[in-house]
């Protein structure tokens, strides 16, 4: 699990770098990435020792990993994992499930793949405090956002709109040039009959 703290079968990881490594390559599976760009990911002007200490990073992760008996990782560097395993495959399946869900006018299972899309995103994911990890996390905030507005569209279509509201009316206050988020907001205003 990354999208929050990291954690291997429920278990917190020990050691910062190593919990990096493992958010990165989960965040990229199931794209391999090699020691020199996890490097490049860990620093932002990686020391001479960098490929040395990726490694010994990697091979902490492989033995936190090797003991679930699920996720594994490979060389070259990649984890090899489905969405049982690791939670961000988790995410984005139950987000297909959905948009096929709702294209079929199935809004309540939609709604209910979402609801299950966001309890699995537990917070913000341990990445490394550089300009990859500062980019990286603005994505996945994006991403995050995005999630949100989709699971709160479902409850609206889904004829919940008095569940949705408050939520949507506190990301109004704090996201207040997110058209869709108003849009949604007045929609479900409008059906509760405001």
């Amino acid at each position: 699990a990354v999208l929050g703290p990291v954690t291997v079968g429920g278990v917190p990881v020990v050691g910062r770098k190593t919990r990096e490594v493992l958010a990165l390559l989960a965040l990229a599976a199931p794209r391999p990435i090699t020691a020199a760009g996890l490097a490049d990911r860990l620093w932002d002007d990686p020391p001479p020792s960098a490929i040395k200490t990726v490694q010994a990073h990697v091979s902490r992760a492989r033995t936190a990993l090797a003991a679930t008996g699920g996720a594994r990782l490979e060389s070259g560097y990649r984890i090899v994992a489905g969405p049982a395993d690791l939670d961000v495959l988790a995410v984005d399946d139950l987000r297909r499930r959905a948009r096929v869900a709702a294209l079929a006018g199935h809004d309540h299972d939609a709604a209910g793949w979402l609801a299950e899309a966001r309890r699995r995103w537990r917070g913000e994911p341990e990445l490394p405090a550089t300009h990859a990890g500062d980019a990286e996390r603005a994505r996945l905030a994006e991403e995050h956002l995005l999630l949100v507005e989709d699971h709160l569209a479902a409850e609206v279509a889904a004829g919940r709109p008095d569940t949705a509201l408050p939520e949507l009316q506190a990301l109004t206050a704090a996201h207040p040039l997110r058209e869709r988020v108003w849009g949604l907001a007045i929609t479900a205003l409008y059906r509760c009959g405001r």
